[in-house]
């Protein structure tokens, strides 16, 4: 198994994956873990008519994907793993599903969140989540696309905390 990218970006497949990061990290594959897309086949569909042929595309629940890690049941593929939020991404890693490095892309607007870039809205349990990663070692990347300057986690915290 070769995980080349760990991102968190709420809309998931889409063009920065496909026209930035698959190029930019030579990927072979991409694994989509997220509970609600494994169930729903029109979802899943749709993705997959975006991705080119040539790329393997995989969709599993959070728990599928931390028993296929520890099972070893990955692609051996250069592979980029898609999670739709922070709470996925940790949850994924609660249970054995490990990764050094988390990207978050694109996090969208709801309520309770607060805009700390043009494509990043995070939390106070987003930024809680982020610190006990960090804790655990996995180190964390705010870029969007990949020759985009990162955020410093240190005034992501203080925006959301303090406005």
């Amino acid at each position: 198994m070769c995980i080349v990218l760990v991102r968190v970006d709420s809309r998931l497949v889409h063009g920065q994956i496909l026209e930035a990061w698959i190029p930019y990290t030579k990927a072979e594959a991409l694994m989509v873990v997220d509970n609600e897309v494994q169930k729903n086949l029109l979802k899943r569909s749709v993705m997959e008519m975006a991705v080119p042929s040539s790329i393997e595309i995989d969709f599993s629940s959070i728990k599928e994907a931390a028993i296929k890690y520890k099972n070893g049941g990955f692609p051996t593929k250069r592979l980029i793993v898609l999670f739709s939020s922070i709470r996925d991404a940790k949850s994924a890693f609660d249970n054995g599903f490990r990764y050094d490095s988390l990207n978050l892309g694109n996090m969208h607007f709801c309520e309770g969140k607060v805009q700390v870039s043009s494509n990043l809205c995070v939390g106070l349990d987003d930024t809680t989540e982020i610190e006990e990663l960090s804790n655990k070692g996995v180190s964390i990347d705010t870029r969007s696309v990949p020759g985009e300057r990162r955020l410093e986690l240190k005034n992501i915290f203080k925006k959301v905390r303090y406005g």
